[in-house]
């Protein structure tokens, strides 16, 4: 359901990511400014974001994660999740059109599939290694950074 929640429109998945990712509390009206979101919309997605779980509402009006200083993964591909990732995939295609990019490395293998499946630990624990690097706390260059990992088999051979 949290999850749910938080893919239910743009607004909401960059709220809740602010939230999640941040160790203060948020009135809406500063949140839609830091993130350019208009302030009603930033409003109705807190809201639905308090229904769900995931924030909590202070005594001043301010927002903040339930869970603050917590690291969390997606779903993936789990039985009923993959339209809800496949919207916060859209937003994050939106969002990185006017990034760019910080990294990239490519690497095109022949392999037998039994071994590359046996791979996916070590990519799975490289990615999780990099929330030694996330932060709650604003700084100097902080920001959000989309990191991928993908195995794909693109041809027989």
């Amino acid at each position: 359901a949290e999850f749910s929640a938080m893919a239910a429109s743009e607004t909401a998945y960059w709220c809740a990511e602010a939230l999640c990712n941040d160790s203060g509390a948020w009135l809406p009206e500063e949140l839609a400014g830091k993130l350019g979101l208009r302030a009603k919309a930033v409003k109705t997605a807190l809201e639905g974001l308090k229904k769900a779980g995931i924030a909590v509402k202070t005594a001043g009006g301010r927002y903040k994660c339930r869970y603050q200083g917590k690291f969390f993964t997606y779903p993936g591909r789990l039985e009923g999740m993959g339209k809800a990732l496949d919207a916060v995939k859209s937003y994050w295609a939106k969002a990185g059109a006017g990034g760019r990019d910080f990294f990239e490395r490519v690497e095109l293998i022949r392999a037998e599939e039994g071994a590359v499946s046996n791979y996916r630990l070590h990519l799975a624990q490289a990615m999780d290694g990099a929330n030694a690097y996330a932060t709650h706390t604003g700084g100097n260059g902080s920001g959000f950074f989309l990191i991928e990992t993908r195995l794909k088999k693109i041809r027989d051979f």
